[in-house]
């Protein structure tokens, strides 16, 4: 999944409008344009493979995320 995906993800389930920019400050000479990896390897080691969808991984964390703030607020 590529990380402007998740990304994308957080942005479409966040309560408020937002938006992603780059920084080009950030961006290094040397860094490759992509970088892939292949699980392939992985899942034939171990069996495992994903069971829950990344959108709702991202709806999840951010849920996790607005209750630990919301806990944090009250207390």
């Amino acid at each position: 999944t590529p990380l402007s995906a998740l990304a994308q993800a957080m942005i479409d389930a966040a309560h408020v409008p937002m938006s992603l920019t780059r920084d080009p400050g950030l961006e290094r000479a040397l860094d490759p344009p992509q970088v892939v990896g292949d699980p392939t390897r992985l899942r034939e080691l171990t069996g495992w493979t994903p069971s829950i969808d990344v959108a709702d991984s991202v709806r999840d964390l951010l849920a996790e995320c607005r209750a630990a703030v919301g806990a944090s607020v009250t207390a």
